[in-house]
């Protein structure tokens, strides 16, 4: 598996990766996924489209009617292999639930979906 956002995996909790939920996404946003904290992680499936090409994202802290916060904007290399984009969730922790709420939009080839895995 391919990473985007850092050098290492950084687990806790019991020491692994919850799986939450997942979201196929092509032109629009992905679901919103709540995170209390720590790292967030994004595990893309994407196609292969050919040679010297990367896909875009864009990763959002939504805030309902205050506005959404950007995260951040990630560019993972042209592999049909799982690729992990790795957030720390704790700056974007807020609200009357004290969580972070996160989704991420594709950018790039809007013809072709992506499934996107979400871990807290």
């Amino acid at each position: 598996m391919h990473q985007e956002g850092s050098s290492q995996f950084t687990t806790f909790g019991a020491g692994t990766w919850d799986y939450l939920t997942y979201d196929y996404i092509n032109t629009e946003k992905s679901i919103i996924v709540n995170s209390g904290g720590g790292d967030f992680m994004f595990i893309i499936t994407q196609p292969n489209i050919g040679p010297g090409f990367s896909w875009m994202y864009k990763v959002y802290e939504d805030d309902g009617a205050v506005g959404d916060d950007t995260v951040g904007y990630y560019s993972l290399g042209n592999y049909s292999d799982p690729q992990a984009i790795i957030i720390d969730a704790r700056p974007f922790v807020d609200g009357d639930n004290n969580k972070a709420e996160f989704y991420i939009e594709k950018t790039t080839v809007p013809t072709r979906s992506v499934l996107v895995e979400f871990y807290d």
